[in-house]
């Protein structure tokens, strides 16, 4: 788990991918002075190999670092300007998919690695009255320039990039891309595997907690042992291996109050235990259990959280329907890749909330959510915002009709929806606009 967690981070960290390009560079410096103080072929041999004296190698080594250094800074002002954009027109929760962009990792990357080079290069070049005999390193140099235009390159590309990286419509697109491969990911993870330890259970419970962040209550009856969090923050992973293998260690059955994206309160209940034949429970495993399976974060995270995805796009919705921004082909656009997230999401078994051992003993509930309730967490703030825009009550209608070739258990949430989008659609203040839209809406209450 703690794997898990400092992996999900460093997706998230504009600083990883720049060190492993600074300590490549290094490498390569230090590999290519020594292939040049090794051989013993002349530069003007090479014609292809940087042929200037000592002065003309510090210079232009003294050019190129000063340059880079200098286009870096630029760079990283232009990726904070993008920041600061994004997060005060969009949502601030898209900051995260900007700082996974691994285009922009590269980029900085290659500025900083190249400028590491040049100055250990620079370093290396010795005059004829410091040492015996001026030195040169020809091959490294060359690499230096080979750097410097690759550098040039990335610069050119990233204006590109991140041009198109703060359209709306891109990052609409990359929330979604990024919430369908949780999806996918987290789908891939139910299936039955013979060789772990733990399984989905046959018999479902239901879902107790909604996916939007509400605080569950923690009345766990007086059969139960209730297990406070040891620390706040958002839930981010929960370990079934882990917390199978603890509940059955102690015999008994352990449930969560939270899913992954609810907040976790301090001294809060946040589990409760149930020994079989109802024995003492020893509550100081248990919490170690707890504090080692459960990953918990300052934010939410979509490695497991589909829910967080979806909220995502529903902030940018809603953001665009403000009278300050009054933008509603972009909550349309949202609606779109809405409707993307709830087909996949649709097509696929709802998260199980049951777990069993190996023998098929239950030992873990997680409260997941349920389709119903991803697909409330999708219309309903959107709905309530749009509720006096004709077009978007429209398209919400057109949305819920794609929705409808889902299969047929899927049905109910959607003519949910339905109902509420009439009630919304009553409240229109021009008759035709009430009556256009009532038209679209009327096939979904069938």
């Amino acid at each position: 788990m703690r794997f898990a967690e400092w992996a999900d981070r460093i997706r998230h960290s504009l600083w990883f991918v720049p060190t492993l390009w600074t300590l490549g560079a290094a490498v390569a410096a230090l590999l290519l002075i020594w292939v040049s103080s090794e051989t013993d072929a002349e530069a003007t041999d090479l014609p292809l190999l940087f042929s200037a004296g000592v002065d003309g190698a510090r210079a232009m080594l003294q050019a190129i670092a000063g340059s880079i250094i200098t286009v870096a800074g630029v760079v990283f002002s232009i990726t904070i300007v993008a920041l600061q954009l994004a997060s005060t027109q969009f949502s601030p929760r898209v900051l995260r998919t900007f700082l996974r962009d691994r285009s922009t990792q590269v980029v900085l990357g290659s500025f900083m690695g190249t400028f590491t080079y040049t100055l250990l290069v620079l370093r290396s070049i010795r005059s004829e009255d410091e040492t015996a005999s001026a030195f040169v390193p020809a091959f490294a140099i060359s690499g230096a320039l080979a750097l410097t235009l690759v550098s040039l390159g990335m610069l050119i590309y990233f204006i590109h990039h991140i041009s198109v990286r703060i359209q709306v419509t891109s990052i609409v697109a990359s929330v979604a891309d990024d919430t369908l491969e949780t999806l996918e990911r987290l789908a891939g993870r139910w299936r039955d595997e013979e060789s772990r330890a733990w399984k989905p259970a046959a018999d479902q419970v239901p879902p107790t907690v909604p996916p939007s962040g509400a605080v569950p209550t923690a009345d766990a009856g007086t059969s139960e042992a209730l297990l406070p969090a040891l620390e706040s923050g958002y839930l981010q992973f929960v370990s079934i291996d882990k917390m199978v293998a603890a509940a059955s260690e102690a015999q008994g059955r352990l449930r969560l109050f939270i899913a992954p994206g609810l907040w976790l309160q301090e001294g809060v209940p946040c589990a409760a235990f149930r020994r079989e034949g109802g024995s003492e429970v020893d509550r100081e495993r248990l919490q170690d259990a707890l504090a080692d399976g459960l990953g918990v974060g300052h934010e939410r995270s979509t490695s497991e959280d589909v829910a967080f995805g979806i909220q995502q796009l529903v902030d940018i919705a809603i953001k665009a329907l403000s009278p300050s921004v009054n933008d509603p082909t972009t909550a349309m656009n949202c609606v779109d890749r809405l409707v993307q997230i709830l087909v996949a999401a649709g097509r696929t078994p709802d998260a199980p909330r049951s777990f069993t051992d190996a023998d098929g003993t239950l030992r873990l509930e997680v409260p997941f959510p349920s389709f119903e309730e991803l697909c409330d967490l999708s219309f309903d703030q959107v709905r309530h915002y749009g509720r006096t825009a004709p077009a978007v009550v429209i398209h919400l209608a057109r949305a819920l009709s794609v929705l409808r070739n889902l299969p047929a258990e899927r049905h109910a949430a959607i003519r949910r929806q339905a109902r509420l989008l009439a009630d919304a659609a009553a409240e229109l203040q021009s008759a035709d606009e009430r009556r256009h839209a009532q038209e679209a809406i009327a096939p979904l209450l069938d």
